[in-house]
């Protein structure tokens, strides 16, 4: 008898037993859970542990079965759970035939019923009854054991006594056309629904969780969640106690899920084995458990996966879906793509259908909880956690062992060992070809990356990665200012950088009255943190406007240069189009052909808005470099024809040290001709590097002396000006090429 609490249970029972003895004289014996309630708890006892009462449930079956009495067992059995530990996961002394008799009664009517009982439930135990017959969990089903479900809905007008005759009359033509149906199934050791879920419970539950099958994983807040503490043993123990929580206790068999665990991995589920180099290797065809020998075929009703040929289908897709997750085909529609790639996985033995894989996700994998419901599948399907292929999981380890062994990366270094480790356990080795990419420094950075954050959390994460993340505050000593907190900066950190083989700290000072504080960027060698506030969080949409402006500026200064002055900054920042092109100062100069090409990759770092370029001249080409706006003429200059100019706020023309370096790099390929400082500037930075190399009287040849030189040094002439009379500072003795608009 399934029902909620005060929906006719005890009332459709004793009609039933008076109805069966009228046709067979055999006893029949009536075990209700109200009246084992009673003789455990009293009258006043209330529910009670349903454990206790069941173990009293399954003791009284048993002496019925064994005397060859018809046995009527009365309780609510609302869960899937509850009904199969009786149909299926319990040892019987003999094999029976299971009547599933439902009472579909209304929730109003099983209310107004509770209050005229002697000891009336709580009606949120009602309530929550009726839910998970009807809303929340699978309803009744012939595939739970029963060779028939029979629904009594008492709110007909007919009487109940007549409803269940009429049921009897017509149940062995009903049960003998069930047993036809399900004939045709070709059994195998998951045709019972208690196996099947059991299974497909435990795949998601190592998806959802992988940490669980890591061995001497730290304390997992998520499985805590679940189960705390869990179990001593290995993972099937920890899985069983899991899955008895999580679904019932029918399902916490752990030898069963133990011989689970070793038929996944047999069926390439946990282990990836020998990667060839050109992609996975050929997984094995699904093949089940075969059915147990000489076991009889179950006298109650078949699920669609108790046939072989379902089974395998569906577990193929699900595998398919872990190893390949969110994988599509363009303009191709997602069963469609799955289907043709499960037949080319199968060496075209098996062509399979777009229908069979939709049959498989939507009858199966979305009831089962692998497809969260309102996901759409139309670009592929992720399964738990799975949302990346074994390939490019190692490729995401090899990314991130190159970001920590050439870069110094901390948080990438513990992320990497972490999944290393956990390739390594599925046979998916990262190790075993060497890396196809290098990253070369000038220096390493293992060494002096992130000085100012020693201190990690288990994720290796430090202090400053935490107080970007929470958004806190942190107070810092500049590399160049006393290490004392009286003299300590106020910061809310914003970013990480990489810029010229250094780390910088992205940040904007901590403004008291004002919103906005200063942007700027620090070199973390060096840096010192002196404390972070931990009960206070900047507000998100404050912090995430700081770091839009801060973006912007970067791409505006072309470097991590971002000036000393808040009120520049923001004028820079608030004006737009035009008065943001008016504002900064314009950097002019003329390229060689030769340094052309490199000036053109180097621009990444500015805004495109910022750069005006001269178009090639026939003959020239750089290649595939991004397309430019051309707004200046090259001119027929042999050595310098290409105009390049480049709008920069007037602290970056005026005390960047990088801007300085990228001029000076490309020595005599460019000239600068404006603005008239910075040329000045970078004619005197030539001039002294010259004179390093003048030549001494001694180290000059009696027969080619000359005469000593004047004191003064002549600076060095540009090729230009070796020509015709022009300088480094753009003054020629003739004509000035300037660049044509």
């Amino acid at each position: 008898m399934i029902g909620a609490a005060a929906s006719g249970k005890s009332t459709a029972a004793r009609l039933l037993a008076c109805a069966l003895q009228k046709t067979d004289p055999s006893p029949v014996r009536y075990i209700s859970s109200s009246a084992i309630r009673h003789d455990l708890y009293g009258a006043a006892g209330g529910l009670g542990s349903w454990h206790e009462v069941e173990a009293v449930i399954q003791q009284e079956l048993c002496e019925a079965l064994t005397a060859g009495e018809t046995a009527i067992v009365e309780a609510s059995y609302s869960k899937r759970a509850f009904r199969l530990a009786l149909t299926q996961a319990m040892t019987l002394p003999q094999p029976v035939q299971w009547i599933g008799w439902w009472l579909d009664t209304p929730q109003h009517l099983c209310l107004q019923w509770n209050q005229q009982r002697d000891n009336p439930v709580p009606d949120t135990v009602i309530r929550r009854q009726c839910a998970q017959l009807l809303q929340s969990a699978p309803v009744p089903h012939r595939k739970e054991g029963f060779s028939q479900v029979v629904r009594l809905q008492t709110a007909q007008e007919r009487p109940l006594a007549v409803i269940i005759q009429a049921a009897l009359a017509g149940m062995e033509a009903t049960i003998q056309r069930g047993a036809n149906r399900d004939a045709a199934h070709e059994l195998h050791g998951y045709s019972r629904l208690l196996d099947q879920e059991r299974l497909l419970y435990l795949v998601l539950l190592l998806c959802q969780h992988p940490k669980l099958t890591v061995t001497g994983c730290p304390p997992d807040p998520d499985l805590d969640l679940l189960l705390s503490p869990l179990p001593a043993g290995g993972l099937a123990e920890k899985a069983a106690a899991i899955l008895a929580r999580l679904h019932g206790a029918c399902y916490g068999d752990a030898a069963a899920i133990s011989r689970d665990l070793e038929w996944l991995e047999h069926q390439g589920f946990m282990a990836q084995g020998e990667d060839n180099g050109g992609g996975t290797d050929a997984l094995p065809s699904i093949e089940p458990p075969p059915w147990p020998v000489g076991k009889p075929r179950p006298s109650g009703g078949l699920s669609r996966l108790a046939d072989r040929e379902a089974f395998c289908q569906t577990v193929t897709v699900l595998r398919h879906l872990l190893h390949h997750p969110c994988a599509q085909g363009e303009g191709e529609r997602i069963n469609e793509h799955i289907a043709a790639a499960l037949t080319r996985e199968s060496g075209g033995r098996r062509r399979w259908q777009a229908r069979q894989v939709h049959t498989a996700i939507t009858e199966t994998l979305t009831p089962y909880g692998f497809r969260r419901p309102g996901r759409s599948g139309r670009r592929g399907f992720a399964l738990g956690t799975a949302l990346l292929s074994i390939q490019q999981l190692q490729e995401a380890f090899r990314l991130l062992q190159l970001q920590a062994d050439d870069l110094g990366d901390r948080s990438a270094a513990v992320l990497g060992s972490s999944l290393r480790e956990r390739l390594q356990q599925i046979g998916a080795d990262p190790d075993r070809h060497p890396p196809r990419r290098r990253w070369l420094q000038p220096h390493r950075l293992a060494q002096t990356v992130l000085q100012a954050g020693r201190q990690l959390d288990p994720d290796g994460e430090s202090v400053i990665e935490a107080a970007i993340r929470l958004r806190q505050k942190l107070l810092i000593a500049t590399p160049m200012a006393p290490r004392k907190p009286s003299g300590s900066l106020a910061i809310w950190p914003l970013q990480l950088l990489l810029h010229s083989g250094r780390w910088w700290l992205l940040h904007e000072h901590a403004a008291y009255g004002t919103q906005e504080g200063l942007l700027a960027c620090t070199p973390l060698d060096g840096l010192h943190v002196f404390q972070a506030e931990q009960h206070s969080s900047r507000d998100p949409a404050v912090h995430r406007e700081a770091l839009e402006r801060a973006t912007t500026l970067l791409q505006v200064c072309g470097g991590v240069h971002l000036g000393a002055d808040l009120a520049q900054q923001q004028a820079l920042l608030r004006a737009s189009g035009e008065d943001r092109r008016a504002l900064p100062h314009t950097l002019r100069l003329r390229c060689s052909p030769e340094a052309m090409a490199r000036v053109r990759r180097d621009l990444e770092r500015f805004h495109p808005n910022v750069i005006r370029l001269s178009a090639p001249l026939p003959g020239d080409s750089w290649g595939g470099s991004p397309q430019r706006r051309y707004e200046l003429q090259a001119d027929d200059d042999p050595l310098h024809p290409y105009s390049v100019e480049i709008d920069l706020p007037a602290w970056v023309l005026e005390g960047d040290p990088d801007l300085r370096r990228w001029l000076l790099a490309h020595g005599a390929g460019i000239r600068l001709e404006g603005p008239t400082a910075l040329v000045e500037e970078h004619r005197h930075t030539l001039t002294q590097a010259l004179s390093l190399y003048a030549p001494v009287e001694e180290d000059v040849p009696c027969s080619q002396a000359s005469p000593a030189p004047s004191a003064e040094v002549t600076p060095i002439p540009s090729p230009t000006a070796q020509r015709s009379g022009d300088c480094c500072s753009g003054q020629q003795s003739g004509r000035r090429r300037n660049p044509v608009r």
